[in-house]
């Protein structure tokens, strides 16, 4: 059982330790563009045909290749020898300086025949092509992991990976020169030791955090004649119509480190035309600092016009192996960028206005070619786009708050002005009531042909007019209130047709509304049935808003008030306040009255007038009347009541009279 755990410990630690430690970031461009250190790997490798590095030849080296050979993997130290040291040298020389600066770690893969501990150490040099020291950090005792449990940096019978890292170091290396590190292991001379390397199961390797590396320096563009240029033309012969690009690519490490190189080309309406080709190195080598690459792209006469966009990549060693181990480059890829055009370029001045010669800032505008989109932007406030394009057939497209207002094709074959006019107008929309009538009042609420709907609402004018300004055509969705009742939710089709030739095409509209909004007349009489003029007749709400008053009128001499209202249940309030024969005549009615449809309601006011002995001016005639007959009547019936006498007369006869006495005169009697 002891021996089945520690074999399961060793294979973890070595499956560990096969994985690259890297600047391991998301696949995503982004997060390459900022890494300025990477972990680089410099695999340890035995070959069998020794190079000349470093002042020496050496079977050992050190390079970013994960090429592996099964010729020798290790080395053997036996009981009686006291320790193992290992010198590899980076080759092929650095082609470019190099800045190492951080945490310097050496993953080593070491076995013995029992438990037993290990002394480590690591020094590094760094050396001339003829072996002179340019730099030497010194013996340094490295933070040691790994190893069997409990005992880190013990050596064991089973094989087992261990990290040694350094403090802190920085140093650059020149050009031509080679990093010299030499790794000691002194386990004593009790026991023997075994280091391997150079196995795809053991892969001893140095893990430098470096700051030079594959780098795409340039992309250009050339013609077949090898003459620069980025505009190509579409009437060249065959023989003439390619792009030849090609990307300068530097790795201070030299050619061997360069993975792969891939262009990518991107066409004017964004369609990939060559997706991560692989570009064929034409200048370089294994040892080289700079190293030419290059992809050939015909295309045809009838080739889309405009801008195509040039994207290469490079990939080292490292990202190679991260690509084998996660399934993605980065960090371990960079990129670089070129464009170029296909036929001759041009300036147009798109002007866009409205069919009521406004201009259209702000309208979205799109150029397509075969379909596709080559050129768009957005007209400034005068209503004007300036766009590059190329001869061709063209349609351009125009986009007024969400909607397409404008569709024409186009040929173009130099500069100039193109007008558009675009679908879009001032619609007038008028509100009717149910006889036709204009409506001042109503509230109307508007969505719009793209779907929006206005901040505030419209209210109709003494004409019953809105009036909306700079509207795409299509349909409007309107629900309008009047006296907070809705009277109407309809959609008006507001159509620009036929198109117009010009600006001063007659513009279609008003566009009319019909609306639940009813003629109500009422005819007020009184009690015989004449009319009756200057009466109060006051509407008010029925229902939730009972009680409010919504209009009002004074009759007119025919005895007529006309209203308009919306649908609904009303109470007609009729008052009546007038002097009739001296008295003060009031009257109240209300009659309910409900509306769906234009009508007449007649109400008579009863006692109106009141009868005429009710009347205080007849009671005053009466009374006049008594005052001057009675005196009359009283005369009379006193005369009616005084004695008759007899008086002498002259002739001797006997006079029938009435005796008048005289105050201060004593009675006398004449006979």
């Amino acid at each position: 059982m002891r021996t089945q755990a520690r074999t399961a410990l060793c294979l973890l630690s070595v499956l560990l330790l096969l994985s690259p430690i890297s600047l391991a970031q998301p696949d995503s461009r982004a997060a390459s563009a900022s890494v300025t250190i990477k972990n680089m790997a410099l695999y340890f490798h035995y070959t069998p045909n020794p190079p000349s590095v470093g002042g020496t030849v050496s079977n050992y080296v050190a390079n970013t290749t994960d090429f592996f050979q099964s010729t020798k993997n290790s080395d053997y130290k036996a009981i009686g020898q006291p320790k193992i040291s290992l010198d590899f040298y980076v080759y092929p020389n650095f082609a470019g300086a190099v800045q190492i600066s951080g945490l310097w770690r050496a993953i080593v893969f070491a076995n013995s025949s029992a438990l037993h501990p290990a002394g480590w150490t690591l020094e590094f040099w760094e050396k001339g092509a003829d072996g002179s020291v340019a730099w030497d950090s010194g013996a340094i005792a490295p933070n040691v992991s790994g190893g069997p449990s409990g005992n880190p940096g013990y050596v064991d019978s089973l094989v087992y990976g261990y990290v040694l890292t350094t403090g802190e170091m920085s140093h650059t290396f020149s050009a031509g020169n080679t990093l010299e590190v030499e790794i000691t292991v002194n386990t004593g001379s009790t026991v023997d030791l075994r280091v391997w390397y150079d196995s795809p199961f053991y892969p001893s390797r140095l893990v430098l955090p470096i700051t030079g590396y594959a780098a795409v320096s340039g992309v250009s563009t050339l013609d077949v004649n090898g003459t620069a240029r980025t505009v190509f033309y579409p009437f060249w012969g065959p023989d003439q119509r390619k792009v030849v690009m090609r990307a300068l690519v530097t790795d201070p490490f030299g050619g061997y480190d360069i993975f792969a190189v891939r262009v990518q080309v991107t066409d004017p309406a964004g369609r990939v035309v060559v997706s991560n080709s692989t570009m064929q190195k034409k200048v370089g080598s294994s040892f080289t600092f700079e190293n030419l690459y290059e992809y050939v792209l015909p295309y045809s006469s009838d080739a889309l016009k405009g801008n195509y966009s040039v994207l290469v990549s490079v990939v080292d060693n490292n990202g190679e192996v991260q690509f084998k181990t996660f399934g993605y480059y980065d960090p371990f890829v960079e990129y670089g960028s070129a464009q170029f055009t296909i036929g001759t370029q041009f300036t147009v001045v798109v002007k866009l206005t409205s069919f009521s010669s406004q201009p259209l800032g702000g309208a979205l505008v799109a150029l397509y070619a075969s379909g596709l989109p080559v050129a768009s932007g957005t007209a400034g406030p005068d209503g004007t786009l300036n766009v590059t394009l190329f001869t061709g057939e063209y349609v351009a497209k125009v986009w007024w708050q969400g909607v397409l207002v404008s569709e024409r094709n186009l040929t173009l074959t130099n500069s100039t002005e193109l007008s558009i006019f675009a679908e879009v107008f001032d619609p007038t929309f008028v509100f009717e009531s149910d006889l036709g009538d204009p409506v001042q009042g109503v509230m109307a609420l508007v969505t719009f042909p793209n779907g929006s709907t206005g901040n505030l609402p419209y209210f109709s004018d003494v004409d019953g007019a809105i009036n909306l300004l700079q509207q795409p055509e299509g349909s409007f969705s309107i629900l309008a209130f009047y006296e907070g009742v809705q009277v109407a939710n309809v959609t008006v089709l507001a159509n620009l047709s036929p198109p117009p030739p010009n600006a001063s095409f007659p513009l279609p509209g008003p566009f009319f509304v019909s609306t639940r909004i009813f003629r109500l007349v009422v005819d007020v009489t009184d009690s015989s049935g004449s009319p009756l003029p200057n009466v109060a007749v006051i509407v008010r709400a029925s229902g939730l808003g009972g009680g409010r008053v919504l209009d009002a009128g004074i009759s007119g001499p025919d005895g007529v008030v006309k209203f308009s209202l919306p649908v609904g249940d009303y109470q007609l309030q009729v008052e009546y306040n007038g002097v009739y024969w001296l008295s003060y005549v009031s009257n109240v009615t209300t009659v309910p009255v409900n509306l769906d449809s234009n009508r007449s309601v007649g109400i008579s006011l009863a006692d109106v007038p009141p009868p005429i002995w009710a009347t205080i001016g007849f009671w005053l005639i009466v009374i006049s009347v008594l005052l001057l007959v009675t005196p009359l009547v009283l005369i009379l019936v006193r005369r009616r009541r005084a004695p008759t006498r007899r008086a002498w007369s002259p002739n001797g006869g006997t006079a029938i009279g009435t005796a008048r006495t005289f105050p201060g005169a004593s009675s006398r009697r004449f006979s």
